[in-house]
């Protein structure tokens, strides 16, 4: 076991991606691991795997993150969101490794938003439920955990209608967008930054990691259609206009009171991150 190896499982999603690039940037040895190539549902492979690398750090970036794909097939939301951080925690722990985990604000109900680590938890759907359970199983199979939830993760490539907004605006197309949903937009680029350096500290524990304030998709929207000079209307719709399977949380906006009090770099303001998404992504189609 080298002492900056570290393992990142779900490597070819959108957070994936951007935290191998982190850990190399901070001269880690990665062992990447896609979809593909391990599937964290198979308890004996997970362990193979985490045996064949010993690495000092586990990062799992994988799952299943359609929330109304979750609600439409539990049996496959559970598999990946609960049972498989928990193979992973295990071999971790086995191997003497530390274990980083991504959680969401959805393990909240969003009655009231600005939700901080100790506040109580209460998901609305399947999706939040069986992230919640994962979070519990990495908890007891692995003291040696950092447990970190986000929200609205963001960046190139990504799929969510968040990554989608600048893509959106530069088709000039009138936009219907939901307004009665809040949480805090996260910029893949610095959660990334942000793991890498909770991984240094070794001060495990509960953490909320997201872009500082909170917005609702279509401020969201309207912010990144003033970036593009404002000539893109953005209308204010209700989730109630848009029929899902999966109730979503109101306001699930998160604080991050234990981060801070931990010595952790707060992330900058989202407002901030979502100027340097769109400035990024029109340089690289310029």
């Amino acid at each position: 076991m080298g002492d900056r190896d570290v393992v990142v499982v779900g490597a070819g999603g959108l957070l994936g991606r951007t935290v191998t690039h982190a850990f190399g940037a901070a001269g880690w040895d990665i062992h990447a691991f896609t979809h593909t190539d391990l599937d964290i549902a198979d308890a004996l492979a997970v362990r193979d795997a985490i045996v064949g690398v010993r690495p000092r750090l586990v990062v799992n970036c994988a799952a299943m993150t359609n929330v109304d794909a979750c609600q439409e097939q539990p049996d496959l939301a559970w598999a990946a969101n609960a049972y498989g951080p928990g193979h992973l925690a295990r071999a971790a722990d086995e191997q003497g490794a530390d274990i980083v985990h991504i959680s969401t604000d959805y393990v909240f109900d969003g009655r009231r938003g600005s939700y901080e680590e100790s506040d109580e938890t209460n998901p609305l759907q399947v999706y939040g439920r069986a992230k919640l359970a994962g979070e519990d199983l990495v908890r007891q199979a692995n003291a040696r955990h950092y447990v970190l939830r986000s929200a609205w993760i963001y960046g190139d490539g990504g799929r969510n209608f968040v990554s989608s907004v600048p893509a959106l605006v530069e088709r000039g197309d009138t936009l219907r967008v939901v307004a009665d949903q809040r949480s805090s937009p996260t910029y893949a680029p610095d959660l990334a930054a942000a793991i890498a350096d909770v991984a240094a500290g070794r001060r495990y524990g509960t953490y909320h990691v997201v872009n500082d304030g909170a917005c609702s998709y279509a401020e969201f929207a309207r912010h990144v259609a003033g970036l593009a000079g404002g000539s893109v209307d953005v209308v204010d719709i209700s989730s109630a206009e848009v029929q899902r399977p999966a109730p979503r949380p109101a306001d699930s906006s998160l604080v991050g009171a234990a981060w801070r009090a931990a010595g952790f770099t707060p992330l900058r303001p989202w407002p901030d991150a979502a100027a340097a998404f769109y400035s990024d992504r029109r340089a690289r189609t310029a």
